[in-house]
């Protein structure tokens, strides 16, 4: 499905299309590239970091995205937020 939305699309309705499909897919992986993406590269985007902690604070959907996180990137999501944040924000 990836494969023909990328042949047939492009721009913002490829990307929405690919997250549409990728959340069906899995959705505690997907949700585990979000809380990547708001934290890679220089700086952190930290409405969407605020965004996904609070959305997501509810332990039954937290334990799946922390997995998923640990299984992907290796190292748990709790660890690397604390390393993006500090004093009263974190």
């Amino acid at each position: 499905m990836e494969k023909v939305i990328k042949k047939e699309f492009s721009g913002w309705l490829e990307k929405s299309l690919l997250n549409i499909v990728r959340s069906v897919q899995n959705r505690p992986a997907f949700i585990a590239d979000c809380f990547e993406n708001s934290m890679k590269g220089l700086g952190t985007n930290d409405e969407k970091l605020i965004r996904l902690v609070v959305r997501y604070r509810d332990p039954r959907l937290r334990e799946p995205i922390k997995a998923a996180y640990l299984q992907k990137y290796g190292k748990s999501l709790r660890h690397r937020i604390e390393g993006e944040t500090s004093g009263d924000y974190r």
